[in-house]
């Protein structure tokens, strides 16, 4: 099964205000892909950049996220309806984040917390409000920090997919 790390950067938390910014797909043991449009012309369409990653996805039979189930997914389907295009059509969905929450009673569930706390090789990369608000007006230099953010994320995110999936069935195997 083709298996892919995927995460999406948004100028906002609600999708109907909101817009794609970046979208980073990292084939399981390959190399990051990254989606952005720094056309100024389609500052506020983000359908094109969508249509591309979602052509990309279309080749995976495993998606993996963090905290997809309740951000990125949702995310994606809502901008596609905006654009009058069907719901968002998924293979199978690994999201590790119930499986942290679950597995870790760590002070914080985000991503770089679990990064931390298991010291892995990869780190995220830190980003201030202000690279967001510049890159939602078209700074391309504030862009391409949001788009090195989000691979760095999938970078990580393949890590801590190896030691969940691991510690899943090392579990299922215990109980079973």
């Amino acid at each position: 099964m083709k298996t892919c790390m995927l995460d999406i950067e948004a100028t906002n938390l609600g999708a109907e205000f909101g817009r794609v910014l970046a979208v980073c797909i990292k084939p399981y043991q390959g190399k990051v892909i990254s989606f952005s449009d720094q056309n100024p012309k389609r500052l506020y369409d983000d359908g094109p950049l969508i249509r591309k990653a979602l052509k990309e996805l279309s080749q995976y039979d495993v998606w993996v996220t963090y905290y997809g189930t309740k951000f990125d997914l949702p995310f994606l389907a809502t901008r596609l309806w905006g654009k009058r295009r069907p719901p968002l059509m998924r293979p199978f969905h690994f999201d590790c984040y119930p499986l942290c929450k679950r597995y870790m009673r760590l002070w914080s569930r985000r991503l770089a917390r679990v990064q931390e706390f298991l010291n892995l090789d990869n780190k995220k990369t830190p980003l201030v409000p202000a690279v967001w608000q510049r890159a939602t007006t078209g700074d391309k230099r504030a862009l391409r920090q949001i788009v090195k953010h989000c691979e760095a994320d999938v970078e990580v995110l393949e890590e801590v997919y190896d030691m969940v999936k691991d510690h899943c069935l090392q579990m299922r195997r215990q109980i079973v």
